[in-house]
């Protein structure tokens, strides 16, 4: 059984060739053409082709980690419950959501072409198959297994009980109540490129005393119990603009709200 799985077509592409169930070949795209890339990882393909002499018509299955269609339709209705607040912001990043939409369907269809005849392309939830490449990697029988990102198909986190051979999904936290988003707004606030040098604001923070803890407590406590929600009093209305958090955000922070004079 040979299988070529690829990553969401969004940010970080990869590919990786599984054969009876044993990884032999996996490499990020971005590693091969030097810079940041969306869509199709055709590098990444061709270089797992390469390394196992494999072509696609000796393929019999190709595993796609995104659920696009899914994806959209839950950001849309959060961009739909948010219009009110800013119709003209919604407004431009539903049609953004629409655009890429169309790219990832125009990826699959490409992957669905290519195959066509020998190998079947399935689509699966983005966080399940995160909790699957730890849980299948890892030692345990049992365990519970928590998965974070950003907004993979229009979820931020899941929480599920992996089993032998199983998973079992317990619980979701929809986008945008998403701890990896607010990161990526700190990373752009202290000047970094947001989706890209994460890594440099992690390694700040190894330096770093939490000297507004409480204030992200607030903000991720707009619900009562354990799940992160956020408090939507901290962000620019509609979560638009460049930077959103809000001015209640500097004022209990203490932080300037001019990026120039923050960076000074």
């Amino acid at each position: 059984m040979r299988i070529l799985g690829c990553s969401s077509f969004t940010t970080n592409t990869a590919a990786a060739i599984l054969e009876n169930g044993v990884i032999t070949t996996a490499i990020e795209n971005d590693k091969i053409v030097g810079k940041r890339t969306r869509g199709l990882p055709e590098a990444a393909i061709r270089s797992c082709f390469e390394n196992t002499g494999t072509w696609w018509n000796e393929l019999d299955a190709v595993a796609v980690a995104t659920q696009p269609l899914r994806g959209w339709a839950r950001k849309a209705q959060l961009r739909a419950r948010l219009s009110f607040r800013a119709p003209v912001a919604s407004a431009y990043y539903e049609a953004n959501e629409i655009g890429s939409l169309a790219r990832q369907l125009n990826d699959l269809r490409v992957l669905r072409k290519r195959a066509a005849g020998s190998a079947r392309v399935s689509t699966f939830n983005h966080h399940l198959c995160h909790a699957a490449s730890s849980f299948y990697l890892s030692p345990f029988d049992r365990a519970l297994i928590l998965t974070a990102d950003e907004h993979g198909d229009g979820i931020s986190a899941s929480l599920a009980i992996g089993e032998g051979n199983r998973i079992r999904v317990l619980r979701t936290i929809p986008y945008p109540h998403s701890i990896a988003w607010i990161y990526s707004q700190v990373t752009d606030l202290v000047g970094f490129l947001p989706h890209q040098e994460e890594h440099k604001t992690q390694w700040l923070s190894l330096e770093g005393e939490p000297s507004y803890k409480n204030v992200f407590m607030q903000m991720l406590g707009g619900a009562s119990g354990p799940v992160p929600r956020l408090d939507y009093s901290f962000f620019n209305p509609g979560l638009a603009t460049h930077l959103t958090f809000s001015q209640k955000f500097y004022r209990q922070t203490g932080l300037p709200a001019d990026s120039k004079e923050f960076s000074e």
